[in-house]
């Protein structure tokens, strides 16, 4: 199949393409995640209380109100995922990351965020280096080099006579 008068191989086109968007759909959201908690205030918060409410499947799922102190003065947000079971014990203690100034904005650090995204870049790397090598492999076959290659190879196996070294015939 052609596209724009190339030809296509779809399958390595999607061999390609599936761990090119895992590398930068993750090193985005990491290069995001890294620049957020170089730019975001930190305050130690204590979970005071959790929400309950039901899904659209009507699984019952627990949000963590998290109550905690800047400058400003103390500050009680929700926790902006809902777990089932609870993700937090009401009393235990989360560090909060909020943009300077504005706490209300405020969210609980997860470190396992940069462990995905730091793991989606990854392997999706290791996988498009590996389809990369291998089709290189396949479009190219490696052909040993002459000196390595034994005379006896090169030509045959040395059992064949060359029409210009042939003996006479005999009468």
């Amino acid at each position: 199949m052609n596209l724009f008068g190339f030809p296509i191989d779809w399958g390595l086109a999607l061999q390609i393409g599936i761990p090119a968007v895992m590398v930068l759909i993750g090193s985005i959201s990491l290069i995001n995640s890294i620049v957020q908690r170089m730019h975001h205030q930190t305050a130690e918060g204590e979970v005071v209380r959790q929400v309950t409410h039901r899904d659209s499947d009507g699984d019952l799922l627990t949000k963590s109100i998290v109550r905690f102190e800047t400058d400003e003065g103390w500050h009680e947000v929700e926790d902006q995922m809902a777990f089932r079971p609870p993700a937090h014990k009401i009393g235990q203690l989360v560090t909060m990351m909020y943009p300077p100034g504005e706490p209300q904005k405020a969210a609980i650090r997860r470190d396992w965020a940069l462990v995905i995204f730091t793991g989606l870049t990854v392997i999706g790397t290791v996988v498009l280096v590996f389809v990369i090598q291998s089709a290189i492999k396949e479009a190219a076959p490696v052909k040993p080099l002459p000196a390595l290659v034994p005379q006896n190879e090169r030509e045959g196996n040395g059992d064949e006579v060359n029409e210009n070294e042939r003996p006479p015939a005999q009468p």
